[in-house]
């Protein structure tokens, strides 16, 4: 997998979603594993990463990935603040809503990652064209990440 593949990927879900904020991460050892993000102003790829590194997120301790881990489906959530599926490390980076979608590993029947589409410091009203749209971009890039 190279940069280049996510970064077109995140192009064109950015492309769907108007979001400029959209990353990927492996799942290793029982925990997300930042990998790489697109670069903005509001939340760049070195702070994202030591974000992670100083505060882990495990599997186990967090509900809605263990919801995507255990249904093999994604979740979109409009608005953290309102919803008990949010993750502390939601809060930790600023992510009012957030679409996340699992990246099968077909070879192995289990998920390897997943791609994180966050809007931050404003609401984000995910459609069902955009949900759509962004499960089939990920899936159709699966084979190459």
């Amino acid at each position: 997998m190279s940069y280049d593949v996510l970064n077109d990927l995140f192009d064109k879900i950015g492309k769907v979603t108007q979001l400029t904020d959209i990353a990927y991460h492996e799942i290793r050892n029982g925990r997300l594993n930042p990998v790489h993000k697109t670069n903005t102003d509001v939340l760049g790829i070195d702070k994202w990463k030591k974000g992670h590194a100083e505060n882990p997120v495990y599997i186990d301790k967090t509900l809605v990935l263990r919801q995507i881990i255990n249904g093999a489906k994604y979740i979109h959530i409009d608005n953290t603040k309102e919803d008990k599926r949010s993750s502390e490390a939601f809060f930790f980076f600023g992510v009012d809503s957030i679409l996340i979608v699992p990246v099968h590993d077909k070879s192995k029947a289990q998920i390897k990652g997943i791609v994180c589409i966050v809007s931050i410091n404003k609401l984000h009203n995910f459609s069902d064209e955009q949900i759509n749209k962004c499960l089939e971009l990920v899936k159709n890039y699966e084979d190459l990440i």
